[in-house]
C-alpha cells in the first residue's frame, strides 16, 4: 500500500486530522495554497523541513496511524485487493467488510462511517467548495460545516442558497 492510501485514509477520518488541520494551516497556505485534501498533505510532505513544528509532529502522528492501518488490513489488501492502489484499493476493501480480518473491518468501517457523517452533513451543492476551500478543516462534518459557513462570499450560488435552507428535521 502507498503512502497515497495511507493520507488518503487519513484524511477521510482520522482525529489527527482535525489536529493537522489547526497545525498546519499556516504552514499550508505558505507552501502548499493551491492543492487540497490529499494533494495538500503530499505537498506538506515534501516540505517536511520547512514546516513549522506542531505540523511536523501532527504529519508523524499522521504518518504513524497510517502505518497502523497498512499494517492491519496488510494481508487482508494482498488477499483481496491485490494489484490495486490508492482510490481503488479503499473501495475494494470497503467492499470486501465482510471478508475482511476483524482488525481490518473495523478499519474501514471507521472510515465509511467518518465519509457518512460528512456526506450526509454537507449539503450536496457545498461538497466541491468543501473540497476546495476546506482541505485543512477537521475532517468531522462540523468542522467542515464551519469552514464552509466562515467565508460564504467564496462559495459557489449553489451553495449559498443550500446554506440559506433550513436543516430537516431528523
Amino acid at each position: 500500500m502507498t503512502l497515497s492510501l495511507i493520507l488518503s485514509a487519513l484524511v477521510l477520518t482520522a482525529p489527527a486530522w482535525a489536529d493537522h488541520g489547526r497545525a498546519c494551516r499556516e504552514d499550508a497556505r505558505k507552501l502548499c495554497p493551491k492543492d487540497s485534501g490529499p494533494r495538500r498533505l503530499h505537498c506538506l510532505e515534501a516540505h517536511k523541513k520547512d514546516l513549522s513544528p506542531a505540523c511536523q509532529e501532527n504529519l508523524a502522528r499522521m504518518r504513524a496511524e497510517g502505518e497502523e492501518f497498512k499494517k492491519d488490513c496488510r494481508e487482508d489488501s494482498a488477499k483481496l485487493c491485490s494489484g490495486k492502489e490508492g482510490h481503488e484499493l479503499m473501495e475494494c476493501l470497503e467492499d470486501s467488510v465482510p471478508r475482511l480480518s476483524t482488525v481490518c473491518a473495523e478499519r474501514v468501517r471507521k472510515l465509511q462511517a467518518g465519509r457518512r457523517v460528512t456526506k450526509e452533513r454537507i449539503p450536496a451543492a457545498c461538497r466541491e467548495d468543501a473540497e476546495k476551500l476546506c482541505a485543512q478543516a477537521s475532517a468531522a462534518a462540523d468542522g467542515v460545516l464551519a469552514c464552509i459557513k466562515a467565508d460564504p462570499a467564496k462559495l459557489g450560488e449553489g451553495c449559498r442558497k443550500a446554506l440559506a435552507q433550513p436543516e430537516p428535521a431528523k
